[in-house]
């Protein structure tokens, strides 16, 4: 019975001709469905290179809303996170701030320190994400992010289930050769091309481990 479900199955399939097991079809078709589901959501967010401006644009707001509240004096900086009742004239603003008493002005503080923490750690996470979008090299065609998770994911599936490390060489049972038979397939459909391009990218990042 195992047999004939594993001549059909084509995750079986190829468990058993690159791992010797088919019975880690199933493990290897949740991990596929995973990387169809990344695919299918990164549509919605654009091509790596939009998503990258957007990042940079993120970042550079966080930096430039710092800079906005660092131009504001500190009793109108508390006002703005609870320090006291808004007043209704500008001229009241000091009165308003002092009515409020110090356990209010303290909350208001720890608030703003918060806040502007939150805003530098974003700005330097935007900074580094930005930095580890793959580069597109000239003339060359985007490569979708969603096949870099993808062989990526099956980098790790590789290093769970097989001794050897994923390798760029071009025997039958190489890991290259295992990622174009994953992800060439449905659900990932992607084409030969964008798979190539991910795995240059995957033998550069993980070239020195």
């Amino acid at each position: 019975m195992t047999g004939k479900n594993s001549s059909h199955d084509p995750f079986r399939q190829i468990a058993n001709a690159w791992f010797g097991d088919p019975a880690i079809g199933p493990r290897l078709k949740s991990a596929v469905a995973e990387i169809s589901k990344y695919a299918q959501d990164s549509k919605k967010f654009g091509a790596p290179a939009e998503r990258k401006k957007k990042l940079g644009q993120a970042g550079a707001a966080a930096i430039k809303l710092l800079r906005h509240l660092g131009d504001i004096d500190p009793t109108t900086r508390r006002l703005l996170f609870g320090g006291g009742e808004i007043p209704a004239h500008p001229e009241a603003t000091h009165t308003g701030l002092q009515a409020a008493g110090p356990a209010l002005n303290a909350d208001a503080v720890s608030k703003l320190v918060e806040f502007e923490g939150l805003l530098t750690e974003m700005a330097a996470n935007a900074s580094k994400l930005v930095a580890a979008t793959p580069p597109q090299r000239a003339g060359a065609h985007e490569l979708p992010d969603a096949v870099q998770f993808g062989v990526e994911c099956l980098g790790s599936f590789w290093r769970k289930y097989r001794d050897d490390a994923p390798t760029s060489g071009q025997n039958r049972d190489s890991f290259g050769n295992f990622v174009e038979a994953v992800l060439c397939a449905d659900p990932v459909n992607a084409s030969s091309a964008n798979i190539r391009t991910a795995l240059r990218y995957f033998f550069e990042k993980h070239d020195h481990e």
